[in-house]
């Protein structure tokens, strides 16, 4: 049976210059009560992905690690200097890293290496120079995830964050933040694959707000794609799967302007100075807004997708567990589609994804370490305010906004790039 819920609220119509009342309609997600159906994912024999073999791609994976960090022996006055000594210690420890600028002609360094770890100034994190802590960006190279490769990258997070720890203080703060960026490890997006993923977003986002602090719920950095302006207008779940997966979603800049909708009155466009009409903007769950069509083949997206909702990571076990995770889901996303009409639950979800790590061979205690993120989920009440973003955002926020939006500063994007340079052949395959 569906679920009813009256929602009186006042919202906005992006298609109208000004805010208007109106008094929803009875909102109804067309759920089934719990245990009445069976799983939310059925296997798909259409998903083109490795020579048209039908099971999951394996991907390239980026994580941007958002940190509130004080050097435990030195009193930095200056974050540039903090960076140094940060960079210095990975390098004692054989990692090897670079330190980039964002402030630097507006964008950071041109010449981003996908094989070192970045160290940078983060901007949406607030500093406060009084007491030696400054926002730090710690970029991670691509690796591979897929069966076999964990043993490449597993123990160079360990490494990383234990120097961290030992020779700084991470403070875990509102605005600390955490983006995993995603691209197939051929090198690009099939149009197909972009959109299965995109559903299993807008799909699971429930689920994922449960795992995540109350504060990731309604940032304004992590903002929710189904209370988005385009989705907004959608009723039920299924409603917003058929604008996805239709035929209109025909290439990655449709799939982006819905996926990523800001509204021309939202807080986000005020702050930032975009109220002229809606746009496509990157501060939501997931970004989508950084694939660009191959102009040979349009159905082909170069660029990653970003998951940037979770919080800012104090230790390897944090890092390791949203990186499986986020790379679980998409491998899943990617080979399986939605049965929109079924419930999204979360033993559902913890159990595929747990079956995936196995299929990708991490151990047991990563595997078990993984599914004590759902076991500690908290319960999120949906009401006529769950999920919406603030419609009033603080200085702060809207200072940071401003800040990220003339930087333009996309580590992870321009990692890519530089992977992209060194593996032309991959990026011309002609086959898919």
């Amino acid at each position: 049976m569906a679920r009813v819920q009256f929602n009186p609220q006042v919202s906005f119509d992006p298609y109208y210059p000004t805010p208007r009342v109106r008094i929803a309609r009875p909102r109804v997600e067309i759920y089934p009560a719990p245990g009445t159906m069976s799983a939310p994912w059925v296997y798909s024999n259409l998903s083109p992905h490795y020579d048209g073999e039908s099971k999951p791609p394996e991907f390239l994976i980026c994580l941007e690690m958002g940190l509130l960090v004080r050097s435990r022996q030195l009193r930095h006055s200056l974050s540039t200097t903090l960076r140094e000594e940060i960079s210095a210690r990975l390098l004692q420890a054989g990692i090897a890293n670079h330190i980039s600028s964002v402030r630097r002609g507006g964008g950071g360094n041109s010449s981003e290496s996908y094989k070192d770890w970045t160290v940078s100034e983060d901007l949406s994190v607030p500093s406060q120079a009084a007491d030696h802590r400054f926002g730090i960006k710690l970029t991670s190279p691509f690796f591979r995830f897929g069966p076999g490769h964990a043993s490449t990258w597993l123990p160079r997070f360990d490494v990383v964050m234990t120097v961290l720890n030992q020779d700084f203080e991470i403070t875990t703060h509102h605005a600390c933040g955490t983006t995993v960026h995603l691209v197939p490890s051929r090198g690009y997006w099939i149009l197909s694959e972009a959109k299965r993923l995109a559903v299993a977003a807008l799909y699971f986002e429930r689920c994922f707000d449960a795992l995540v602090p109350p504060y990731r719920r309604r940032s304004v950095f992590a903002k929710s794609i189904r209370h988005n302006g385009f989705f907004s207008r959608r009723r039920t779940i299924p409603e917003c799967v058929d604008a996805i997966a239709g035929s209109q979603t025909d290439s990655f800049a449709a799939l982006a302007a819905r996926m990523n909708w800001c509204a021309a009155d939202s807080a986000t466009a005020e702050a930032i100075g975009l109220t002229a009409k809606d746009f496509p903007h990157a501060t939501f769950r997931w970004n989508f807004t950084g694939l660009n069509p191959d102009p040979h083949h349009p159905h082909r997206g170069r660029g990653t997708i970003e998951f940037r909702q979770p919080g800012g990571v104090t230790d390897a076990a944090d890092a390791v567990r949203w990186t499986m995770l986020v790379g679980c889901f998409a491998r899943l996303s990617c080979a399986f589609s939605i049965r929109p009409h079924v419930a999204p639950g979360m033993a559902n979800l913890c159990s595929w994804l747990r079956d995936e790590a196995r299929v990708c061979r991490f151990g047991r205690g990563y595997v078990a370490d993984m599914c004590t993120m759902f076991s500690r989920a908290d319960a999120v009440q949906y009401g006529a305010s769950a999920g919406r973003d603030a419609e009033v955002i603080s200085e702060d926020e809207a200072t940071r906004l401003r800040w990220l939006e003339m930087s333009r500063c996309n580590i992870g994007a321009q990692k890519y790039q530089d992977w992209a340079k060194c593996h032309p052949r991959k990026r011309s395959q002609r086959r898919h």
